[in-house]
């Protein structure tokens, strides 16, 4: 509008400056110059005041740009943390996912004061608007509830990926340390219901021992049974799933061979003692 006018701002000047030339007193110059430094004056005004709001708007316009801009940064990157954390796989081994352990850490913290300085920077803008007695604007508003949306998906993925890669780790650790426990029990019954019978009554003896240990063996081996149908539950890795079974499987054949041969055992050195007692 002001540019409109500038054209006719300078055919006012010709025309008062022809008019000056024309007008047949000094007094009647100066009321015409007067009333064209009135209308002057006016415009300046008039352009100072809409520089002034040229400039307020522009910079409102480039605030909200920043804003928006920072807050679509932030929903893009937390979709990325996202789908990070649902490809957060916990490995094979106790180490793999103790490593993806830290690994989720970090991200939850990187997440958090991601939030934080977006927190912060919501605060601000609607501190600002408050202050200018207006409500914080819709679009800037609709981008700070759809963040706080997704920071609430991410933060349920964050303690579901949590709680599964920490039962993960639990489930390995027990079953490596009662699998390590079971088996050297295991193999330690076999070498000694192999033992040579030298003297039966300490054979009988030694194999009555052996026998009192099953009722102690039995709470270990079934403590492996359950955290390794748990491991299996929780894994997401076939091919552990398929390891663990396997291990369960023959942990289970060598535990009733261990009774087969004990019962065995058993009846040849009562048979044999028998046998010596009819001599």
């Amino acid at each position: 509008q002001i540019q409109v006018s500038e054209p006719k701002i300078e055919a006012l000047k010709r025309c008062t400056e022809s008019l000056q030339r024309s007008l047949p007193t000094a007094e009647a110059k100066i009321h015409t110059q007067e009333k064209l430094m009135n209308v002057l004056e006016k415009l300046e005004r008039v352009q100072d005041t809409a520089n002034e709001y040229h400039v307020a708007l522009q910079e409102e316009i480039d605030d909200r740009g920043s804003f928006q801009n920072e807050a679509d940064q932030t929903v893009q990157w937390l979709n990325e943390a996202k789908m990070e954390l649902e490809r957060l796989d916990p490995g094979k081994e106790v180490a793999d996912v103790v490593e993806r352990i830290e690994k989720q850490k970090v991200l939850q913290q990187e997440v958090a004061i991601r939030m934080d300085q977006m927190e912060q920077v919501a605060q601000a803008k609607k501190a600002k608007y408050q202050a200018m007695g207006k409500d914080l604007p819709e679009e800037l508003l609709k981008q700070i509830v759809d963040m706080k949306e997704l920071e609430s998906d991410v933060a349920t993925v964050m303690r579901t990926k949590e709680e599964e890669l920490q039962n993960i780790k639990s489930d390995r650790e027990e079953v490596t340390s009662s699998l390590k426990d079971v088996s050297y029990w295991l193999t330690d019954a076999e070498l000694r219901l192999q033992d040579r019978v030298i003297n039966i009554p300490d054979s009988i003896h030694n194999l009555q021992v052996l026998q009192s240990e099953f009722d102690e063996f039995k709470p270990v081996l079934d403590k492996l049974r359950k955290r390794g149908s748990d491991l299996i539950q929780h894994t997401p890795d076939s091919i552990e799933k398929q390891l663990v079974q396997k291990a369960l499987a023959d942990t289970n054949r060598q535990w009733l061979a261990v009774q087969g041969k004990s019962a065995d055992r058993a009846r040849k050195l009562e048979e044999a003692r028998d046998l010596l007692h009819s001599f």
